[in-house]
């Protein structure tokens, strides 16, 4: 059974993978503004926050991985019809990435040092959860050990 949530909250991933240079994030465009954003959206009906998490990823940015069953946290996504709304983060370490997804003609996807692309997002509480990346990975690690991949 599906956890009831507020009605306008959203959720989205953070997709991250480790390089020789340390974090990096993947971003992708909004459809409308083009600025650079992490993938999120409405929680799907029938799902969970983080399984929702997890199909925007692929949706939006034609990622796949292991997404962590506790969510980094919550920032203010501002909408001109909607005034803003709260978005539930779920770290995603990418394991697959596709050459085609759904949105691919709509969005542009990159990959950030982890400093980079928080200077990059504009969202309100959005550069300090992503800031707050390393330190939540090294409690979970810590906590929990390896674990295994939720796909969608």
């Amino acid at each position: 059974m599906t956890a009831p949530s507020p009605p306008d909250l959203q959720s989205g991933a953070v997709p991250f993978r480790w390089r020789a240079g340390g974090l990096e994030v993947l971003l992708t465009t909004s459809i409308t503004s083009k600025r650079w954003i992490c993938p999120k959206g409405n929680i799907a009906p029938g799902l969970t926050s983080r399984a929702s998490a997890v199909k925007e990823a692929f949706e939006e940015a034609g990622i796949r991985g292991y997404t962590f069953p506790r969510p980094l946290g919550i920032y203010e996504h501002k909408t001109k019809k909607h005034g803003r709304r709260p978005v539930e983060l779920y770290p995603m370490e990418v394991l697959y990435i596709d050459l085609r997804w759904p949105e691919k003609a709509a969005r542009r996807r990159k990959w950030f040092r982890l400093d980079v692309a928080a200077a990059k997002v504009q969202e309100k509480g959005l550069p300090e959860l992503l800031l707050a990346l390393p330190r939540y990975l090294a409690h979970e690690h810590a906590d929990h050990g390896e674990t295994a991949p939720l796909t969608p």
